[in-house]
């Protein structure tokens, strides 16, 4: 027996060591752990999951010929799971191959599709016994049958029955946008665009009060902590928690000084008293400095893919996938996932819908500078985007897509990008009115006087 993932094998190594109570093995494993990165093994058994770049939860079972007597994909529970397969195992033992029936299973295998087909009609057996359909049709014929149109006449009389409403399958919301929508969206062309930033807005369902107690959040920061490790989470999404309540104003400052934050839009916590933490508050961050969650930020949970640059596509996968990787993990540690009324999740933030989706841009403007902020503002709205200063530095704003009731998450994104590159294209203009010449900024001026 053993097992297969594709996380690599240094990731297996840290899942090992993790301890048992965070859901790794304590230091040992008494069976190989076999690394398949590429999916190469997982695609022979057909339980690669090619969308998601994973190995589909799967067992499967091959006897001591090589044969492959059964394999399965399952959404069970590991005992359950465990004592699926020792039936299954039990129930094979008793049923096994002939020597024949192994030659020509390994025959067809090796023949072509014509070859295969004609070697299984040579190896079938016929029965000897011969039936007469027609003859056995005739007995099912009950037409006549005296009890039966009783029944019938009585129904007729009653007339016909009102058919029971359908009941109403209750459907959890989601991230409604597929990855191939994502791959196939055209990234902003606006050069002014420095960095973009895709949020949402989550309260975890277990944890459903308004009005958070100390113990709750202190709860929902160990839950946290718990499934942020790499026992729960694929590589690029695992980093560190930071308690922020434990943190001086001094240090505070220097933790939100980070290029992520002025990608994510949130340079503004730097400043003293901007947030007062409380205790089960703090910021998570990944390891590749690109993905955020607040915890206990405003008594919710905000999930935040950003990066510098304008690739809106890969902000967006990453954030797909965090939000459905947390809620997984979330389900299994709490036995519930997010929080939703009425196919809609449940948050409190201002200006954001049922979907919980608010999306942002960091763009630099020395053209609308030199005109007026005021122009600027009028400018956004007309094409759907709330704008305003950002940071320290002149010129510097952060371009909000504004939502409508009936927007989806598509709406929204297709909305921000042709939106920001109208601005763009008006800033291009205002720089050669103004005489303005911008080069492009090298990533160590990007955090430069902001």
């Amino acid at each position: 027996m053993f097992a297969c993932s594709s996380d690599s094998a240094k990731v297996h190594q840290s899942w090992i060591r993790t301890s048992t109570t965070d859901g790794g093995f304590g230091g040992s494993i008494l069976i190989p752990l076999i690394s398949d990165c590429s999916g190469a093994m997982s695609q022979k058994y057909d339980v690669y999951d090619s969308e998601e770049g994973v190995c589909r939860n799967a067992v499967v079972i091959i006897d001591e010929s090589g044969i492959v007597r059964h394999a399965m994909t399952t959404s069970m529970e590991h005992d359950e799971t465990a004592r699926n397969c020792l039936d299954i195992i039990a129930m094979l033992k008793q049923h096994q191959l002939s020597d024949s029936e192994v030659r020509n299973i390994n025959s067809s295998a090796k023949g072509s599709a014509k070859s295969r087909s004609a070697s299984k009609h040579r190896a079938r057996e016929m029965s000897p016994v011969a039936m007469d359909r027609a003859a056995l049709e005739r007995v099912w014929d009950v037409s006549d049958d005296p009890e039966l149109n009783k029944v019938l006449n009585i129904a007729k009389m009653l007339g016909k029955a009102v058919p029971k409403p359908i009941a109403e399958t209750k459907k959890d919301p989601t991230f409604e946008v597929s990855v191939e929508t994502i791959r196939r969206l055209i990234n902003p062309a606006a050069s002014s665009v420095r960095g973009i930033r895709a949020t949402l807005q989550r309260n975890l369902a277990a944890f459903a009060a308004q009005n958070l107690t100390r113990n709750q959040k202190l709860q929902i920061e160990s839950l946290v902590e718990k499934m942020m490790g790499v026992a729960y989470m694929p590589e690029g999404i695992t980093g560190q928690y930071h308690r922020m309540y434990t943190l001086n104003q001094r240090e505070q400052t220097r933790f939100f000084d980070q290029d992520v934050f002025l990608n994510s839009g949130d340079i503004r916590l730097r400043d003293p008293g901007t947030v007062k933490w409380a205790e089960g508050s703090g910021v998570f961050v990944n390891n590749y400095s690109n993905l955020l969650m607040f915890v206990n930020y405003k008594d919710a949970l905000r999930i935040t893919s950003a990066e510098s640059g304008t690739d809106i596509r890969s902000v967006l996968l990453r954030l797909r996938k965090s939000a459905t990787c947390i809620e997984e993990a979330v389900k299994s540690l709490s036995k519930k996932g997010f929080l939703s009324k009425d196919n809609k999740f449940v948050h409190s933030e201002v200006g954001v819908f049922g979907h919980g989706f608010d999306l942002s841009f960091i763009a630099d403007y020395p053209g609308y500078a030199k005109e007026g902020e005021k122009i600027l503002k009028s400018t956004g709205i007309k094409y759907g985007l709330t704008v305003q200063k950002y940071g320290r530095k002149d010129g510097l704003y952060e371009v909000r897509v504004s939502q409508r009731a009936e927007d989806d998450i598509l709406k929204i994104v297709k909305r921000g990008i042709s939106g920001i590159d109208a601005l763009g294209k008006e800033e291009e203009k205002l720089k050669k009115k103004h005489n303005i010449t911008i080069h492009d900024f090298e990533d160590t001026e990007l955090t430069r006087g902001y």
